[in-house]
C-alpha cells in the first residue's frame, strides 16, 4: 500500500501520506463537541471567568450538593491533559501569557491543580494559526466535574466560592491555537523550579468564552450564556459571571489567519504535555546488504493516530468535559463517551452511541483488523469499514479522522480505487480545522504536484508554514530544509532557515544539529566534497564544525557520520586533530571513516605520509573500491612491502564474497562468485557494473 514519509530524507521525493508512528501524540485541540470531543480555548487577556461570581439559588446548590460526593482525583501515568483555562484570575491570565510570550511555558500539575513554574524554561516560541471557527457550551453538572475541568485556580474544599459553584454553563467561539513545535526534555530545562516541572504547554486555543453558574441537568444556549454575561441580568438558578473577549469580533476570523481578531484572542484551554526524560534520538540510517535477495516490501498500514482520553483516573470525556462515572450513571440516558484506543468492544458501542471521536478510534482498529492475523478477504472487508468509521468521524468533525481517510483515499484501500479528490477534500478540512499532519501533507504534495495538487510552491510553503505553526516539529524542520536548498520553487533564505533548524538543535534534536551543520559547511548534499561554508551566514564554518562535533561526541544516530565528515574536514586543513578523531572512530565506524584516514596516511594531510597505515585504513574500511585500491597497491609494493599472495587474497575475496566485478577482471577475468582456484571463466555478456559510491548523506 503507500509507503511511509522518511524524515531522514527531507529533500528527496517523499512516499505519502506522512508516518504515524514515533511521534509525541496529543489530543486534538479540535475534533467537535458534536463528535463528544468538544475542546475549548486558553484565553489570553485581562477579566477571568474564575473571579468571583454571584452567589446560585440556594434550592439548586443544595440539591448539588447533597447529591455529589468529592471525588479523589488523580492522573493516569505519564497522562497529557487539555484543562480548561476560563477560572484564571486576571493576573494569573497574565503570567501564563508572559511566560508563553518569553519562551515555552513550563508547568507542574497533578490533575487538581495546574501551577505555573515562572522559574524553568527552554527556548521556544508560540505562533497563531486560524482554525475553522466553532461555538460551543460544556456544562459543568457538580463539583467532581468543576474540579476535574478546571484545575488553574483552584478552591480550597468548604469555601464560599466552592458553595456558590456547584454548576457551571461555560460558552466559548474557538477562532484558533497558539501552539510551539518545541521539543521539551528535562535534561534542556534552566531554572530552580525545573525540579518540579512535569508537563510544559505544548498549545493554547484561543477566541472568546463567557461562564455563568447553572441550574443541574439544565445547558444553556451560548447566545443565552454570552446575552447573560453582557447584560449582567440574573435568572432562576443562574447567574453570570464575566466574559472574556467579544463573539461578534470573532466572526471576522477565518482559517489560515497569522492572528486572532482583536477582541476574539482569550485563552480557553491549555494542551499539557508531560516533559520528556530525554530528547528523541535520530534513528540510524538502515544498512542495506546489496547482495541479499530482493523481498516484497510488506504493505505499510496507514492507520490513524488514536484520539486519546485527556481526563483524571475515573473520567471519561463525554460532550467536551471530564465527567466522571457516578455522575453520568445517574442520568436516564448517559451521553456517549470517548472510548480507550484499544478496548474495541467499548469502542463499538460508544461509536453506534455516536461519539466520534470513538469511531475513529475504532477505525483504527479495523485497519489494523482487531490485532488478528485474517486472509486476504477479510483483510479487504476490514479496511472497507475502516474507511467508512472515518469518513463517519470526519463527517461528525474529528479532524485526526479527516487526515487517516485521506491518507487511505490517495491509494487503493480494501476494496476502495483511489479517490485523490476525496483526498484532497478530507486534507483541506482537516487543516483549516487544525490537524497538522494535514497541513504537511497537503502543502507538500501542493509544493511538489504530487498525488493530483496542482503544482503551486506557493501555495505548498504556506501550507508547510501552518503545519509548523500548528505545532509540527517536522514541518518546520522541512521549512528549514527547503529554506537552505532552495529546491522546487521555494527562494532560499538561509537567515531564516538557520533559525528554525538551530531552535531545534538548541533543544537537543541531534537531528536537527547535524543537518544544520552539514548546511552550514555546504556539504548538506554530499559530505565527501569540499567543504564550502555559507558566505552570507556569519562564523559558518566555525559554527558548522562545532555542530559536526556535538553529534559526533553523542554516540547516537548519525555519530559516526559525522565524525567522519568533520575529521576529513580537519585534515583537508592539515589539522592533526582531523587524523587524531579519524584513528579514534576508524576500528569501530569502519566505512567512511576508515577511508578518509587511509587518504589521511596517503596524502600526508594531518600528518606524516604512511602508506603502509594507509593502506591497512582501507582494508578496514570494507569498502569494495578502498580494498581493491590497497590490493592493487600490495600487489605492486607501492610503497610498501610487496605482497603478491596477500594481494590475490584481498580479491580473490571481493570477487567471491562481495561479487566485485573489478577484483575478478583483476584476477584475469574470474566469474564473479566463483571459488578460488578455479580456472577463470569465459566472461558472458557485460560485465556485472561496479557497485555504486556509498550515497550522499542525504
Amino acid at each position: 500500500m503507500k509507503a511511509a514519509r522518511n524524515p531522514d530524507t527531507l529533500l528527496t521525493p517523499m512516499s505519502f501520506p506522512r508516518p504515524l508512528s514515533g511521534r509525541l501524540f496529543v489530543l486534538p485541540l479540535f475534533p467537535l463537541v458534536a463528535a463528544g470531543l468538544g475542546v475549548p480555548v486558553v484565553a489570553c487577556g485581562p477579566g477571568g471567568a474564575g473571579e468571583a461570581v454571584r452567589p446560585q439559588a440556594p434550592s439548586a446548590a443544595t440539591a448539588i450538593q447533597a447529591e455529589t460526593a468529592d471525588a479523589i482525583i488523580t492522573c493516569r501515568p505519564g497522562s497529557y491533559a487539555e484543562p480548561l483555562a476560563v477560572d484564571l484570575s486576571a493576573n494569573a491570565r497574565a503570567d501564563f501569557e508572559a511566560a508563553m510570550d518569553s519562551g515555552v511555558a513550563v508547568v507542574h500539575y497533578d490533575c487538581k491543580s495546574v501551577r505555573l513554574l515562572k522559574d524553568c524554561r527552554i527556548a521556544g516560541e508560540y505562533r497563531f494559526a486560524g482554525v475553522s471557527r466553532k461555538e460551543e457550551v460544556i456544562h459543568l453538572d457538580n463539583r467532581d466535574e468543576i474540579k476535574a475541568n478546571l484545575p488553574l485556580a483552584p478552591v480550597a474544599k468548604g469555601s464560599a466560592e466552592m458553595e456558590r459553584a456547584s454548576a457551571l454553563d461555560i460558552a466559548y467561539v474557538l477562532v484558533g491555537k497558539r501552539s510551539t513545535p518545541a521539543i521539551v526534555s528535562r535534561q534542556y530545562l534552566e531554572g530552580s523550579q525545573c525540579g518540579e516541572a512535569t508537563h510544559y504547554i505544548r498549545a493554547a486555543t484561543v477566541g472568546a468564552f463567557a461562564v455563568q453558574t447553572a441550574t443541574k441537568g439544565r445547558v444553556a444556549a451560548a447566545a443565552e450564556v454570552f446575552g447573560s454575561s453582557t447584560s449582567g441580568s440574573s435568572q432562576s438558578g443562574k447567574n453570570s459571571a464575566k466574559k472574556d473577549g467579544n463573539p461578534k469580533s470573532c466572526e471576522e476570523s477565518k482559517p489560515g489567519s497569522d492572528a486572532p481578531p482583536g477582541e476574539c484572542r482569550s485563552a480557553i484551554r491549555f494542551e499539557l504535555v508531560p516533559v520528556a526524560d530525554k530528547p528523541p534520538a535520530p534513528k540510524a540510517e538502515a544498512k542495506v546488504d546489496p547482495k541479499a535477495p530482493a523481498k516484497p516490501a510488506a504493505p505499510s498500514k496507514e492507520e490513524g493516530k488514536a484520539v486519546d482520553d485527556p481526563c483524571p483516573e475515573g473520567f471519561k470525556l463525554i460532550a467536551g468535559k471530564c465527567s466522571n462515572a457516578v455522575a453520568s450513571a445517574a442520568n436516564a440516558a448517559p451521553a456517549s463517551h470517548l472510548c480507550a484506543p484499544k478496548d474495541t468492544a467499548d469502542c463499538e458501542t460508544q461509536c453506534t452511541a455516536g461519539n466520534f471521536g470513538s469511531c475513529h478510534n475504532l477505525a483504527n482498529l479495523a485497519y489494523r483488523n482487531y490485532g488478528k492475523d485474517v486472509p486476504d478477504a477479510q483483510n479487504v472487508k476490514d479496511e472497507d469499514r475502516a474507511l467508512d468509521l472515518w469518513k463517519k468521524a470526519c463527517d461528525g468533525g474529528v479532524f485526526a479522522a479527516c487526515n487517516s481517510y485521506a491518507d487511505n483515499r490517495t491509494s487503493r484501500t480494501g476494496s476502495q480505487p483511489k479517490d485523490l479528490a476525496a483526498a484532497h477534500a478530507a486534507y483541506t478540512k482537516a487543516c483549516d480545522g487544525g490537524n497538522s499532519d494535514a497541513c504537511y501533507t497537503l502543502g507538500d504534495n501542493t509544493l511538489r504536484g504530487r498525488e493530483g495538487e496542482t503544482k503551486d510552491p506557493a501555495a505548498g510553503f504556506t501550507l508547510l508554514s501552518r503545519s509548523c505553526k500548528l505545532g509540527d516539529s517536522l514541518g518546520c524542520r522541512e521549512m528549514g530544509e527547503y529554506l537552505f536548498a532552495g529546491k522546487y520553487g521555494v527562494p532560499k533564505n538561509p537567515a531564516l532557515a538557520d533559525k528554525l533548524l538551530t531552535a531545534f538543535c538548541n533543544q537537543g534534536d541531534l537531528r536537527a544539529c547535524d543537518d544544520l551543520g552539514h548546511h552550514l559547511l555546504g556539504l548538506f548534499d554530499d559530505s565527501d566534497k569540499p567543504e564550502a561554508p555559507l558566505a552570507d551566514i556569519a562564523n559558518a564554518k566555525i559554527r558548522g564544525r562545532g555542530l559536526l562535533d556535538k553529534v559526533c561526541r553523542a554516540n547516537v544516530g548519525h555519530s559516526e557520520g559525522n565524525c567522519a565528515t568533520l575529521g576529513r574536514v580537519l585534515v583537508a586543513d592539515n589539522d592533526p586533530k582531523g587524523r587524531a578523531l579519524l584513528a579514534e572512530r576508524c576500528p569501530t565506524a569502519k566505512g567512511d571513516t576508515c577511508v578518509f584516514l587511509g587518504r589521511s596516511y596517503l596524502e600526508g594531510k594531518g600528518g606524516p605520509v604512511d602508506k603502509a597505515k594507509g593502506y591497512e585504513a582501507l582494508l578496514a574500511s570494507k569498502d569494495d573500491d578502498a580494498m581493491m585500491k590497497a590490493a592493487l597497491a600490495i600487489q605492486a609494493g607501492d610503497g610498501v612491502k610487496k605482497d603478491a599472495a596477500r594481494a590475490k587474497t584481498i580479491l580473490e575475496k571481493l570477487c567471491k564474497e562481495e561479487e566485485y566485478a573489478k577484483a575478478c577482471k583483476a584476477l584475469g577475468g574470474a566469474k564473479p562468485g566463483a571459488k578460488p582456484g578455479l580456472a577463470p571463466a569465459p566472461a558472458k555478456g557485460p560485465a556485472k557494473p561496479a557497485p555504486a559510491k556509498p550515497a550522499p548523506k542525504k
